[in-house]
């Protein structure tokens, strides 16, 4: 028997380690592409991580002599889980705070194995590539399963493609992450066949008359345009920014769009007094309404992880979610729960920022995502999100990457 010390001085033959990083890709494409886009009582849901924990463990454990990565993501993310956890001694109803706090807590080990994983191998940037390919491979899915004549009578008819099979929203949200990172490999890195998926990926997006896709849409591309370039370079972008906005004006008068535009306006007539208002924005109001009084009465803690949707059931008499990220959580957690969350997420968009600014691309890919998700929560909730909270690491390892740049270049030892 080989004693488990001389076993980790072994080394792994290279076939094995390649082996087990393909496998690694491999199962986060899945995960990128089916998990949280399907009903969570199905079974698939529950044993589709699986084989990407395995060869996470397996790499961690053998392929490696290796130190678990606990940084700022872990230490917040663990404190943000004690939080919800201790929320649940005084929960309206504690039963309905284990399902999001098990989704969290399984989250919080997988992003831990895989931020040692990142961290260690330095494949950052095939993570980009595997969330577009994932994002892209959805959209194509969806053409298919219609097909495409069919796709076009659909959208013909005012029809939101894709509600029968996945929740239109989530389906929007994934199509602009592959729209954001195609973009960028095809303008910023002259790869123009990017091109081709991203427009695709566009048309699913706007097919799916999410509202929250065709705001994203348009404040992505502000951030992407904008961020990047120099003097001429940045004037040049700033012309086509404007440009790509009227076309996009244009291609929603466009009849297989009129459905989209419509509930845009629907949307914005609620807030200018005028015209007919969108039945469900008039109930997500009632509901963030509902949830800030909730809010109001228990304003430090909040009244259980989960339990939003009590109050929602007060207000409109429907058991939902409470459609607002921040209105949630100020509602389930409190203040202090708030505030430790979204730490995980302004953290790494301060630091963002300059290198976005100065030509760095996937800190410009990383803060567009980051800032356009922050700007979405205002309608839809990720806090037990994967994929959200994968974007969150991404950000992080980003970040300590920047660090350890800047800590060599001043000449100092970067800490482990």
């Amino acid at each position: 028997m080989i004693p488990l010390k001389k076993f980790h001085s072994m080394r792994i033959p290279f076939g094995i380690n390649m082996f087990v990083n393909v496998l690694i890709f491999a199962t986060m494409f899945c995960v990128f592409l089916y998990w949280g886009q399907m009903d969570r009582e199905h079974i698939f849901w529950a044993i589709q991580p699986i084989p990407l924990i395995v060869s996470l463990l397996f790499y961690v454990i053998y392929c490696r002599k290796c130190k678990m990565v606990f940084g700022v993501f872990e230490i917040f993310f663990l404190l943000f889980i004690v939080i919800c956890l201790v929320s649940t001694l005084y929960a309206i109803n504690a039963s309905a705070s284990l399902s999001p706090l098990k989704r969290i807590c399984f989250f919080f080990f997988i992003c831990t194995l895989l931020h040692t994983y990142l961290s260690h191998e330095r494949l950052l940037h095939l993570s980009f590539q595997v969330l577009c390919a994932s994002s892209v491979a959805l959209s194509v899915y969806l053409l298919l399963h219609y097909g495409v004549h069919a796709f076009m009578v659909g959208l013909l008819a005012g029809k939101r493609m894709g509600g029968e099979l996945i929740n239109s929203n989530s389906i929007a949200l994934s199509a602009l992450y592959g729209v954001f990172i195609c973009f960028w490999y095809a303008y910023y890195k002259k790869q123009i066949w990017h091109y081709v998926p991203m427009l695709v990926c566009v048309v699913i997006t706007l097919s799916t008359g999410s509202r929250k896709g065709l705001l994203g849409l348009a404040v992505g591309m502000c951030f992407l345009y904008v961020l990047q370039g120099q003097g001429k370079t940045r004037i040049r972008n700033i012309i086509l920014l404007i440009g790509t906005l009227f076309l996009l004006y244009q291609i929603l008068q466009l009849d297989m769009f009129l459905g989209t535009n419509r509930r845009f306006l629907t949307f914005t007539n609620f807030f200018t007094g005028q015209g007919e208002v969108d039945p469900s924005t008039a109930i997500r109001m009632q509901m963030i309404q509902a949830g800030f009084q909730a809010f109001g009465d228990s304003p430090l803690f909040g009244m259980g992880i989960g339990n939003g949707r009590f109050i929602a059931r007060q207000a409109v008499h429907f058991d939902f979610y409470l459609h607002n990220n921040y209105i949630e959580l100020l509602c389930a957690v409190g203040l202090i729960g708030t505030m430790i969350y979204y730490f995980l997420w302004f953290y790494p968009l301060c630091y963002l920022a300059a290198p976005a600014w100065h030509k760095d691309g996937e800190a410009c890919v990383l803060f567009t995502l980051l800032a356009c998700s922050l700007i979405l929560q205002v309608g839809a909730v990720q806090y037990d999100s994967f994929v959200a909270m994968f974007l969150l690491l991404m950000a992080h390892i980003k970040v300590e990457q920047l660090r350890r740049e800047q800590n060599g270049n001043s000449g100092t030892t970067p800490k482990n």
